[in-house]
């Protein structure tokens, strides 16, 4: 028994002095998939809050587009995070603020989910589209509608949404805009949609 034991550990020894002495490789791609493998230094600063090394992996030229084994960037890290003044340093850093995780959602789709109207204004300033689909077909601003931000909706407005967009059940903006848990974006897209 004890002989299982030691050479399991014995394994395990050597894999690690292997993988951390640089004799190992393992591909990108491999270990974005395995929950195993430690992330990436610039995802753990983004989860830390940790300013200013994120700053300094971007002056390295470190790239924002790593992604965690969700297939979210930093920037998507730090909006669900709701950390603004890291969002900002990495949206100052990159040309890719539309960029999906695994679900299809860009940052601008997850500041709706997790109601962070200032990263969602930052990154509507960026360029960020609010007519970008998910795996579900649902776009930031219908997103923002089922959820009640009626500040995020508001934003979103300005950026000449397609109103013809629907989800992949069929369902439109105005449709989530009615089960909106704020019916103030409901009468919104009711005065928008009276006035044109």
């Amino acid at each position: 028994m004890n002989s299982i034991v030691d050479s399991k550990a014995a394994c395990l020894f050597l894999g690690l002095s292997l993988v951390l002495g640089g004799w190992l490789y393992i591909d990108t791609a491999s270990a974005q998939r395995s929950r195993l493998i430690l992330e990436h230094p610039f995802i753990d600063a983004v989860r830390n809050g940790e300013l200013s090394v994120v700053r300094e992996h971007i002056a390295r030229g470190d790239t924002p587009e790593v992604r965690d084994n969700t297939g979210k960037t930093p920037l998507m890290i730090a909006t669900v995070a709701g950390d603004h003044d890291i969002a900002k340093a990495i949206i100052a850093a990159t040309v890719k603020t539309d960029t999906k995780d695994n679900q299809g959602n860009t940052a601008l789709a997850l500041a709706a989910i997790h109601d962070q109207p200032g990263i969602a204004q930052t990154l509507l300033d960026a360029g960020s589209s609010p007519n970008v689909q998910n795996r579900q077909g649902m776009t930031p601003l219908m997103l923002a509608a089922m959820k009640g931000r009626l500040t995020q909706v508001e934003l979103m407005l300005h950026q000449n949404p397609d109103f013809t967009l629907r989800d992949y059940t069929g369902r439109s903006l105005m449709v989530w805009a009615r089960q909106s848990r704020d019916k103030r974006v409901l009468r919104l897209l009711e005065m928008l949609s009276r006035n044109d």
